[in-house]
């Protein structure tokens, strides 16, 4: 079982990858961050696995709850980056929609260059 102290410096690891994600994201909204981004919250979900209930006090918990709630906004802005990166290619690539709704993209020149 983890101490008190090892809970809370988990808690505040955790809480300064999420800070640092949000930062880098609201910075640079490219694919490459968006997937930096949750490769981070996976090294959260990591720090926090294998905590118990048990094992915290109120400071614990209060730091979670702010976890949990820079999680949230984090959440929304991977949600609203990976919504422009898809917006970017479209306009860059996209040739149109299907009758579904679904983008058309331009396949690459290499594709069309053997075509039959």
């Amino acid at each position: 079982m983890r101490t008190t102290q090892n809970v809370a410096e988990s808690c505040l690891a955790a809480e300064a990858k999420v800070s640092r994600a949000q930062q880098t994201l609201a910075e640079d909204a490219r694919p490459e961050t968006v997937d930096q981004c949750v490769a981070e919250l996976a090294e959260v979900a990591d720090l926090l696995r294998g905590l118990t209930k048990d094992s915290f006090d109120a400071d614990a918990f209060a730091i979670l709850r702010g976890i949990h709630n820079s999680v949230q906004r984090l959440s929304l802005q991977i949600e609203h980056a990976s919504r422009l990166c898809r917006g970017w290619i479209q306009r860059r690539l996209g040739t149109g929609y299907t009758a579904q709704g679904a983008p058309v993209l331009m396949p690459p020149e290499s594709e069309t260059l053997f075509e039959a």
